[in-house]
């Protein structure tokens, strides 16, 4: 046999070799065994080998390594596939678990905005119930001086009935004076003496003529300052101990004049009329179904004659 003919031989043996033992071959041909051992040998012994007990236990042998190797080939590769499977599901569970890293550290973000928007917000309240309970307390101070204003309309409303009653007595003496003044019409009256002198100018208590009123400045000023109360008394009442101490000083004083005070007074507060009110006020009352303004005209008319008689 010549070398190309035993090589050609080898060959066909590794391949029937081969066909009927793939995995055994596989394992063959993928072990690296010690030097001197050549596993060609023992492919070419089993082909060369005649029939016997041996050689067929042998490749008993054989198909039961071949049965093995391709069922542990199975279980490796359905392994691999597993451990590739659990491989992707361990990608998708890392990518999953940076999601939620992601996610939480994001949420903790908002938590701690929250947290201070929190904070933020209840200072807010705090600050609002502060403004509630003075507005409250406000409520509660404009509650008690309307409670006051309304016993003080009471108050006024008595006294405008009990004026009602006066002017009906007054307008009935002013009647009989006008019925006796007509029966007395041609009667001679006594002539009264001539007066030396006038008297002087009266005023009552709805005159707002301090220069009427009081005599001086001091006096003035002091009459004026002594109509204040509250915080307008507060703004004051320095400069009123200034001009009590030096009454006789007029350069040391705040207000030299009256009408540097009532100047000073009218660029702080709204001055009321008291006498221009009660005059609005007696416009809307009525006297025996007339307005009282035409009832006071005739009635001062008729007690300016009653007087002559």
């Amino acid at each position: 046999m010549s070398q190309e003919h035993a090589s050609v031989s080898m060959e066909n043996l590794f391949e029937a070799f081969d066909r009927t033992w793939p995995n055994i071959s596989n394992v063959i041909n993928s072990y690296i065994f010690p030097e001197g051992i050549d596993p060609s040998l023992l492919v070419q012994r089993i082909a060369t080998k005649s029939e016997s007990p041996e050689k067929q236990m042998f490749c008993m042998l054989l198909n039961c390594f071949e049965y093995q190797f391709g069922v542990l080939n199975e279980k490796i590769l359905s392994q691999e596939g597993e451990i590739s499977e659990l491989d992707s599901r361990l990608t998708r569970a890392r990518s999953q678990i940076n999601d939620l890293h992601n996610t939480v550290s994001l949420n903790k973000r908002q938590i701690e905005n929250l947290e201070e928007s929190a904070k933020n917000n209840m200072f807010l309240v705090q600050d609002c119930l502060k403004d509630i309970n003075d507005l409250n307390s406000k409520i509660f101070a404009l509650n008690t001086q309307h409670s006051l204003e309304n016993e003080r309309v009471a108050q006024l409303n008595e006294k405008i009935f009990r004026l009602q009653e006066e002017n009906s007595l007054l307008f009935s003496r002013a009647t009989r004076a006008e019925n006796t003044l007509g029966e007395n019409k041609n009667t001679v009256t006594s002539q009264k003496p001539r007066r030396s002198r006038s008297d002087p100018e009266k005023f009552n208590a709805g005159q707002q003529s301090t220069e009427k009123r009081q005599m001086d400045d001091f006096h003035r000023i002091s009459f004026v300052t002594s109509l204040l109360s509250g915080k307008a008394w507060d703004a004051v009442q320095d400069g009123v101990k200034r001009m009590n101490n030096n009454p006789l000083n007029p350069d040391s004083w705040f207000w030299k004049t009256p009408a540097l005070l009532w100047q000073i007074l009218d660029n702080r507060y709204i001055l009321l009329d008291s006498t221009q009110s009660a005059k609005n006020e007696l416009d809307t009352i009525f006297q025996d179904k007339r307005p009282y303004g035409d009832f006071k005209a005739d009635f001062d008319h008729y007690a300016a004659k009653a007087l002559t008689l």
